[in-house]
This record gives C-alpha cells, sequence and structure tokens, in this order.
C-alpha cells in the first residue's frame, strides 16, 4: 500500500470511529457537542407528559394479590400536583404486597425518560423488606399490568432504580456520596451487555453521586430500543446530569427486548414524582414534512406527515 493510500486509509478509518463513537457517546445534555443534539432547543409541545400533575389518567396499577386495575389499599395517587406512593393504609404484615403502576395509553422503545422523584418519608410497612428502604425506581420496556399474573411481584422490564440517601447501599455520611440510578433485571428475568459481557444482574451499582434527599432527584434514561441505555442522574433541577451507567443489546428470554411500557414501583418505601415526560426520538427524518425533527436518532417513515 502506498503512503497516500494509506494516510487515506487512516483518515477514513478515524472519521468511521469518530462517527460511531459520537452515536454511541450521544448523552443527552443541556449543552451541545459535535454529533449530539441539544435539547434546549427541542420544542416544549414535543415532549410527553405521561403524567398530568392532576389525575392517574392513563396509568394502571397492580398490587400482588390484587387483579389490574384494582389499588382497594390506595397505594398510588395524586395530590398537590405529585403522584404519591404511600403505604398509610397497609396494616399487618406487608405480605410482600409489592406494587406497580404502568402508563399503558401507548408503548415507546425509543425515547428519553425524565424523572423527578424523591422520598417523602420512611416509615415502611410491618415486615416490609429492609433493602426497599427509600427505594423505587422506573422500570422500562415493561409488559402490561393485565399479563401480569395474579402473585406476580414485577412485571417483566428493566428497572432504572431510585434510591434516597437512607437507603441501606447509601450509608458514607462523610461525603453524601451514594448510589441511585442502578441497573435491576434478575427477578425482571432480561439480560443485557455490560463491559463486554451478557449478564443478569440482581442490581449493578452505576456511578456513586451526592445524594441530597432535601431536593428532588432528576433522573433521565436515553433508550434506544434494545441497542443501547444511558443512565443519568442529577441533584436537583438545573445541575448538570452525570452519565452513571451504560448497557446494551436487551433480551428477554433470549430474544431482543426493543419496547414496552413505562412503569414506576411500589416495593413499600413512601415516594413522590413530580415530573415524568417523554421525548421520543424515532419519528420522521426526512426534511421535507412538517413533522421532521434533526435530533430523531431512528427513521420512522409512517409518522412523515403535513398536519
Amino acid at each position: 500500500m502506498s503512503i497516500s493510500k494509506r494516510t487515506l486509509f487512516k483518515r477514513t478509518l478515524f472519521k468511521t470511529f469518530f462517527l460511531t463513537a459520537m452515536l454511541g457517546l450521544f448523552v443527552v445534555g443541556r449543552a451541545r457537542a459535535a454529533g449530539a443534539v441539544d435539547l434546549t432547543k427541542v420544542p416544549a409541545s414535543d415532549w410527553i407528559d405521561i403524567f398530568n400533575g392532576k389525575d392517574l389518567d392513563g396509568w394502571v396499577p397492580k398490587v400482588v394479590g390484587t387483579p389490574a386495575g384494582e389499588d382497594p389499599l390506595k397505594t398510588f395517587y395524586v395530590k398537590d400536583g405529585l403522584l404519591l406512593v404511600d403505604y398509610a393504609n397497609y396494616t399487618g404484615s406487608f405480605g410482600n404486597r409489592y406494587g406497580n403502576l404502568t402508563y399503558q395509553k401507548r408503548k415507546f422503545s425509543y425515547y428519553l425518560v425524565h424523572a423527578e422523584a424523591n422520598p417523602w418519608g420512611v416509615k415502611q410497612p410491618s415486615g416490609s423488606p429492609d433493602w426497599a428502604n427509600q427505594n423505587n425506581g422506573l422500570l422500562f420496556h415493561s409488559q402490561s399490568m393485565e399479563s401480569m399474573s395474579l402473585s406476580q411481584s414485577y412485571p417483566t422490564s428493566v428497572e432504572f432504580q431510585i434510591l434516597g440517601s437512607l437507603n441501606h447501599l447509601n450509608s458514607d455520611s462523610k461525603t453524601e456520596n451514594g448510589t441511585t440510578a442502578n441497573l435491576c433485571s434478575a427477578a425482571l428475568g432480561t439480560s443485557m451487555i455490560v463491559d463486554g459481557k451478557r449478564v443478569t444482574p440482581s442490581c449493578l451499582t452505576a456511578k456513586h453521586v451526592k445524594i441530597d434527599t432535601s431536593h428532588f432527584q432528576v433522573v433521565e434514561a436515553l433508550i434506544l430500543g434494545d441497542s443501547l441505555v444511558k443512565h443519568m442522574v442529577a441533584g436537583d433541577t438545573g445541575k448538570a446530569l452525570d452519565t452513571v451507567l451504560t448497557y446494551s443489546k436487551l433480551q428477554q428470554g433470549g430474544k431482543p427486548l426493543t419496547e414496552g411500557y413505562l412503569t414506576i414501583q411500589g416495593e413499600s418505601a413512601p415516594y413522590k414524582f413530580r415530573k415524568i415526560r417523554i421525548l421520543e426520538l424515532a419519528g420522521c427524518t426526512d426534511s421535507k414534512f412538517a413533522s421532521y425533527r434533526s435530533y430523531f436518532l431512528k427513521s420512522d417513515a409512517s409518522k412523515c406527515s403535513n398536519t
């Protein structure tokens, strides 16, 4: 190979590697980097508020031992603009009555989910597990609540775990550094590639960050079908998001897990959510149409329209 051809080859190889890396490192941040998308330029109307701050329209509860759609102990409800997970009406032993609340108006595949959450109390029902203290999570690519068995604790899905500072994993009082935005999947039956290996972790600890439960914890997950997931967290609104975990190639039962519903948990810890919203990243990539968006990462011609 001549010097000129070798140089051309190297340049071509570097360009290919650079473009691939930029796609893989697409961190949906608040400042624009080359090849990434500045979400401050996204029209506010493009965000889908799946929690409206008024009621649980579109959400379906499921508690162990109770059919989908029923929540006799009022585990999930809305008050003062907050979506609350509450165990005030649980008497006797908890008895592993885990709950889930799922947004079932539609499934999602390629998207960014943004949530603001925080524990609002420390009292758990009698007999509830220690590990569940100040513990909640976003379950994405979830099955529907109606498809769960009566005794099933969790839907098949992937968990973005949200922990408060008093969870037993967060005991470093000197630095206030703790773990949140962890990955849990063993109880959900899903696997993924982490650091080059396929795993089905009970819970995989993310990079430690400062957790201050006097503020709402801001969490975001970049979810690209079954191909790539990034967990991001910030201590409060207005602060920069920190990417704390990345993994890829999601599978359920040995098959790609590409889409599903979004679920929040009820594992015996009182929790509150202020915002839960989604930005779709699959859509029309043809600039001739009004529905075109430059930030879409996956083309879906069926969504191209001028209305």
